[in-house]
């Protein structure tokens, strides 16, 4: 290699085992980006394909073995006028990372959860909050443990794995859907609550009020929904935290408790059966409860967000949401509920504007009207946060069902958007559809509430539960394999895994499987129909099937460049196939994890020189790292700990559901998709009734 005061490049052609070694100053930075500047610019690709692969330059090295050289401000300015790479995808903290995941639940379906207990009942709405909170924190950790195992990124690409294609555009509808109708939602609940609250608007001015909505939208909501990451929000995701909590509070405290009690008899009236469990109307609070806790849809882009995205810090995330939400909402609805009995409307805030409460000085010092008109602008500004979110849902599934190329399919929305004609049309787009119902119409509450029943479902239960089923099918069925069934009895059980029957221990004993009686058979067929076992075999040997083949498929690509939920190294074998992550990691079968694939621009340099690549269209985004000879191929490039990094964003971690599965996991994968199925059926049902 020889120096001529500029960039030092490498022939590449050569074996990666060599040391990629280029120094780079300051003063060679800025001459070399003036030129990279001076060049003619690169054509766009069409708007819908790949783009070209762009010339990079790499500036920034991190730790190596022998020092650490740290990119100046300079450099990054520079770099960063130049164009001559993207902007890395920014992360949240675990803080910031709990306030965008609150805030997408808690959104605007809070103000409900007083109307939701006045149809369960009240003490077991309480017991429903907390169980729908601790059903959701474990659909939510079931997800992204099922993709890490599944080494996919997005909750498309998991069904895709399970259940092929028809489960690829069956769960990105309802995502869709979901969250189409939320950001419908929160514009409408915008308009009700900014005109009046903050302009004294009349709630009868439909014209003034739709001005109002389209002004604040475009001037606030749209420019949040430009960004690009969504880490960028988790700021205002906190801001947005805060309104809740001071509404909450505002609502209790304002809340005609004391009154209410006298009225019906006191605290002794609260002991009755009518009010703690209302059977008639039981669903109807189980589907509000349910479907104002769904988040299942943004789980993924929610959890890549996150720095270093383990099972034990996503846990963190998702119990700490979970519990802080319940508590909220045990809050608001106990003291709703309470003040408002059964007068408790579908908005809380709406009890408050009458002539009994709006002249009332609670506690002798709060006003109950200027409290409830802060609290209606504290609902309405948290629009201005939750819509970016649910817009993020809904632009993600634009990019993973209508652009080409394998990033876009696998759910990087980051490279897909790093364009900004994309970024802008699509966000306009979705801004269009919403804001036009929204302005037209007051109340979509229909189209909202079937959308609800059938997205919320199949995203929250029915998603969650099969595709653990069929990501694990093998096992599933060779356990039911098991059973002692006669092979007359075989005959009369729909979707028997036959193929892979093992003799069991009953048959051992009396030498032959057919050695069983009529009652016997037909006691079998009872178990097995009642059971509804016919179905989660199917469903196990649909997901067994499509999860070999895409397994197979992925070890004849190329290694994904960027993992946002990291790399899992799985010990064990499932269907033959080895459950790494990459190919790479069969060259190097070891007991110890070796990262393969890194991002070039922030992998660690064979020595202690800066890396800089120029003018490699191949490698200029990616680089595939193979130790150098004379290096443990096992332990290069890993830490001490049981996380072994390889960036600051990727990672490599055990697979968390390595080994085989027990009978309470599907037991739960099966209840899932049960109480999907029965919300699902429940909420329809409870639509249609006066």
């Amino acid at each position: 290699m020889s120096k001529n005061g500029g960039l030092q490049s490498e022939d590449f052609d050569s074996s990666l085992h060599d040391s990629i070694n280029i120094e780079l100053n300051a003063t060679t930075l800025r001459d070399h980006l003036s030129n990279v500047s001076s060049r003619p610019p690169r054509p766009d690709s069409p708007f819908f394909k790949p783009s070209r692969v762009k010339k990079a330059t790499l500036i920034k090295s991190i730790s190596t073995p022998n020092g650490t050289h740290v990119e100046t401000r300079e450099e990054r300015i520079l770099r960063s006028q130049s164009g001559a790479t993207d902007e890395f995808e920014k992360k949240s903290s675990v803080i910031g990372t709990i306030a965008n995941l609150i805030n997408c639940i808690v959104g605007a379906g809070i103000v409900g959860i007083p109307y939701a207990l006045n149809k369960t009942g009240l003490l077991t709405g309480l017991i429903l909050i907390f169980s729908v909170a601790l059903l959701t924190d474990k659909s939510l950790r079931l997800l992204i443990e099922t993709g890490k195992h599944a080494s996919v990124q997005s909750y498309e690409t998991l069904m895709e794995a399970a259940f092929g294609r028809p489960g690829f555009v069956f769960i990105s509808i309802n995502m869709f859907l979901m969250s189409y109708g939320a950001m419908v939602a929160y514009l409408l609940v915008l308009k009700d609550t900014i005109p009046t609250a903050v302009f004294g608007i009349p709630d009868t001015d439909h014209q003034g009020k739709s001005f109002v909505l389209l002004v604040s939208s475009l001037a606030i909501i749209l420019p949040l929904a430009m960004q690009r990451d969504m880490a960028d929000l988790a700021k205002t995701s906190t801001l947005s935290v805060v309104f809740d909590l001071i509404m909450v509070v505002i609502v209790s405290l304002c809340s005609p408790v004391k009154e209410s009690l006298e009225s019906i008899g006191g605290v002794q009236a609260l002991t009755s059966w009518d009010y703690n469990f209302r059977p008639s109307t039981l669903f109807v609070g189980l589907g509000v409860l349910s479907f104002a806790f769904v988040c299942q849809d943004s789980s993924f882009i929610i959890a890549g967000s996150l720095k270093r995205p383990t099972k034990e810090r996503w846990g963190t995330v998702t119990r700490s949401s979970l519990l802080t939400c319940a508590l909220l909402a045990t809050l608001i609805g106990l003291t709703g509920f309470l003040g408002f009995p059964d007068d408790t409307q579908g908005n809380i805030l709406n009890n408050f504007i009458n002539s009994d409460t709006k002249n009332k000085i609670a506690y002798g010092f709060l006003p109950v009207e200027k409290a409830t008109t802060i609290a209606r602008t504290l609902v309405g500004m948290t629009m201005f946060t939750v819509y970016p979110l649910a817009s993020y849902v809904a632009r993600h599934v634009l990019v993973v069902l209508l652009f080409q190329g394998r990033q876009a399919h696998e759910g990087d929305d980051h490279t897909v958007l790093a364009r900004r004609d994309r970024r802008v049309i699509l966000t306009l787009g979705l801004y269009l559809a919403a804001i036009a119902p929204a302005i037209m119409f007051n109340d979509t509450g229909i189209v909202l509430a079937i959308t609800g029943a059938v997205a919320g479902s199949c995203l929250s239960y029915i998603g969650p539960g099969a595709v653990y089923l069929g990501i694990h099918g093998q096992y599933f069925l060779e356990n039911i394999a098991c059973w002692d069934v006669s092979s007359s009895e075989q005959a009369l059980l729909m979707n028997y895994p036959t193929k892979i029957r093992r003799p069991g221990m009953l048959s051992s004993y009396l030498g032959s499987d057919d050695s069983v009686g009529l009652i016997a058979t037909m006691f079998t067929m009872f178990l097995w129909y009642s059971s509804l076992m016919p179905l989660w075999c199917f469903i196990a040997k649909l997901g067994k099937d499509n999860f070999e083949k895409q397994q197979m498929e992925q070890l004849e690509k190329s290694p994904v460049p960027n993992r946002r939920l990291g790399k899992i190294i799985n010990h064990s074998k499932q269907g033959g196939i080895s459950q790494k992550s990459d190919k790479q990691d069969q060259i190097y079968p070891t007991s110890q994890p070796f990262v393969a694939t890194m991002p070039l621009r922030k992998a660690h340099s064979l020595d202690n020189k800066p890396v800089t690549l120029e003018d490699q269209p191949l490698l200029a985004n990616t680089s595939t790292l193979i130790p150098p000879s004379g290096h443990n191929k096992a332990t290069y490039g890993t830490n001490s700990d049981s996380t072994y990094a390889s960036t600051d964003d990727e990672f490599v971690e055990d697979d968390p559901q390595d080994g085989t599965p027990s009978v309470a996991d599907y037991l739960l994968a099966i209840s899932y998709i049960l109480l999907g199925i029965i919300a699902l059926c429940a909420g329809l049902v409870s639509i249609t009734q006066p």
